[in-house]
């Protein structure tokens, strides 16, 4: 017997934001390195 998975797409809103300008170039806390952890996130 073939198992079948159907993969059902949910549309999501991403928000990221910065405080401080120093928040905005830590490699851990900026825009870009938010956005990428939140992609990963929702692709599993």
């Amino acid at each position: 017997m073939t198992s079948l998975t159907t993969r059902v797409l949910t549309r999501v809103a991403l928000y990221a934001r910065v405080s401080t300008e120093e928040q905005s170039t830590e490699e851990h806390h900026s825009l870009e390195a938010q956005f990428n952890e939140m992609h990963e996130y929702a692709d599993h």
